[in-house]
């Protein structure tokens, strides 16, 4: 299983979170399609290997944050997500 990584912004160096945040988020997932090369629509380079997922969490109050995570399949970066956010439910 993959590792979850924040990132402040799409071309930005990756920074862990601190620890879990216990709080109730929504968040929606996409996979991001990649060339054969690793390189995303954008032309940003993220490698190869298993699928990325890009989760975009929201809370009523709270600024937004954005997950990235390498799964086989969605159910796989819900679970990730999960484990950095206990308390995150996902839209369809």
């Amino acid at each position: 299983m993959g590792t979850v990584t924040h990132f402040p912004g799409a071309r930005s160096a990756p920074t862990p979170e601190p620890e879990p945040i216990r709080q109730r988020r929504t968040f929606a997932i996409q996979r991001v399609r990649l060339n054969t090369e690793g390189y995303d629509s954008q032309g940003a380079y993220w490698g190869v290997g298993e699928p990325l997922y890009v989760a975009v969490g929201t809370a009523s109050s709270q600024t937004g944050v954005t997950l990235w995570v390498r799964a086989r399949d969605r159910e796989g970066a819900k679970r990730q997500v999960k484990q950095a956010y206990p308390g995150a439910q996902f839209y369809r």
